[in-house]
């Protein structure tokens, strides 16, 4: 469960900026609030404002921590972290990360400071509500050395304070972080690992350029949730499963090398999507290759589709319409929150799908008293600002100030009355994060008319 996260100087995040899942003062729908470790934390945040306002750079703020966190270096030699660029003092900060969550019953506490190429420092704590954090290690750099302090029930012994000083002084590089580096130690730093298996098991993102399909594929029991409903929806689709057909019938004749390849590398894996192993296209997410019993496979989604004869009819995922596609990413997401105590965000979660369809999902999903996960998301659809669907420290606004940096605020921040219809009080701009358009209307619509030389 995400308690809170923090970004500074990074994409349109200027100065230190929080986004969290506490509850605030509303005490309306009750069982949207999930009671952890004295903590109160919301299972839904819905985030609003204005194109460019800096939505899906909040997003894209959590992504990259993630990419820090569980990446064996933190970032390609031409790629170093974006920063805030509307200010050229900030060239010269870092770039700070702060998140908190709980995992297993325990509170944990990770920060990281960046500045070029380098970590400058990295810190995990186990947090407590009523007492003082609790140190598992704290990382810094000074003057290009790095040192390392670690809880004392991690250097009991000769042995455990050898291994700290080899991390130190060899292991360790400054474009790698320590929570990376202690989860692949075959033994010991047990809540390290914790907190390491969080980001890469219960943080996940659904993104207009990412597709959930991959995981979808791979988990029967998501795979038969997803049928369930999408035969419901009326897409068209009256069916689907993945078919399975050998190398020889799938390659042909005249892909020989390409198969080849393949299977020497399934050789190393259990499985190998197609769109990794040859960079392709997305939409081909939908097929793996295995091997079973010393045979290769290829495994592909394949959907079905009654004709007037009451016939099924084979279709490929890409006749499939983007709204279908998209449905099957936004049920996935569904998954892991009803059933998971994850996090899932999804950017601009109404692209593609019907506004009707997406709000009876939501509500669907905020009636439900068993979910066990939090879900949250971008959107511009205002039909979704509705109070027995969302609470009001559920919904986020998301605006820019004068210096181009953007600041988050809770809708909870402003008196509302629980009747309030707060669909048209964000349209009249009552609570901003709405676009600002100036002289528009006095705009000609052909421009001005070319000077003449």
């Amino acid at each position: 469960m995400l308690i809170r996260f923090v970004v500074e100087n990074y994409l349109s995040f200027k100065d230190e900026t929080e986004f969290n899942m506490l509850t605030g003062a509303p005490r309306r729908l009750k069982h949207h609030v999930y009671e952890q470790n004295n903590l109160e934390l919301l299972k839904m945040a819905a985030i609003y404002g204005a194109n460019g306002a800096g939505k899906s750079n909040l997003i894209n703020s959590l992504t990259a921590l993630r990419n820090l966190v569980v990446s064996k270096t933190i970032f390609l030699v031409h790629e170093p972290v974006r920063k805030f660029r509307l200010d050229k003092a900030y060239f010269e900060k870092p770039t700070c990360f702060e998140i908190e969550f709980i995992h297993h019953h325990n509170m944990f506490l990770y920060e990281i400071k960046i500045h070029q190429y380098k970590i400058l420092e990295e810190a995990l704590y186990i947090t407590h509500t009523a007492q003082d954090n609790e140190l598992i290690f704290n990382r810094k750099s000074i003057e290009n050395q790095i040192k390392i302090e670690f809880n004392e029930k991690y250097q009991k012994t000769a042995q455990d304070k050898y291994r700290i000083e080899l991390y130190e002084k060899e292991i360790l590089k400054d474009n790698v972080s320590l929570l990376w580096q202690l989860s692949q130690a075959k033994e010991g730093f047990d809540m390290v690992k914790m907190g390491y298996e969080w980001f890469t098991s219960c943080l996940r993102f659904v993104r207009p350029d990412y597709s959930l399909m991959k995981v979808m594929l791979n988990d029967a029991n998501i795979f038969q949730f997803v049928k369930q409903f999408v035969k419901q929806f009326h897409t068209g689709v009256a069916d689907f499963e993945l078919q399975k057909v050998s190398f020889e019938r799938f390659f042909g004749d005249n892909f020989q090398d390409m198969s080849e390849q393949l299977k020497q590398e399934l050789n190393l894996k259990s499985q190998i999507y197609l769109s990794d192993f040859f960079n392709l296209e997305k939409s081909n997410h939908d097929t793996m290759a295995i091997k079973e019993d010393n045979e290769y496979w290829i495994k592909k989604l394949i959907m079905y589709h009654k004709n007037t004869f009451e016939q099924n009819i084979i279709f490929q995922t890409k006749e499939e319409s983007d709204g279908t596609i998209r449905l099957l990413d936004l049920l996935t997401a569904f998954y892991f929150v009803l059933n998971e105590p994850c996090t899932v965000f999804i950017d601009e979660i109404d692209r593609s799908i019907h506004p009707y369809l997406l709000k009876k999902l939501l509500e669907k999903f905020s009636e439900n008293h068993e979910t066990k996960g939090q879900l949250v998301f971008t959107t511009h659809e205002s039909n979704l600002l509705d109070q027995n669907m969302l609470r009001q420290d559920e919904i986020w606004l998301v605006e820019k100030n004068n210096e181009g940096a953007t600041k988050l605020y809770p809708m909870s921040d402003f008196d509302i009355r629980y009747d309030l219809d707060i669909r048209k009080g964000y349209l009249n701009g009552r609570f901003g994060a709405i676009p600002f358009l100036g002289n528009f209307k006095d705009l000609n619509w052909k421009g001005n008319e070319a000077t003449k030389l």
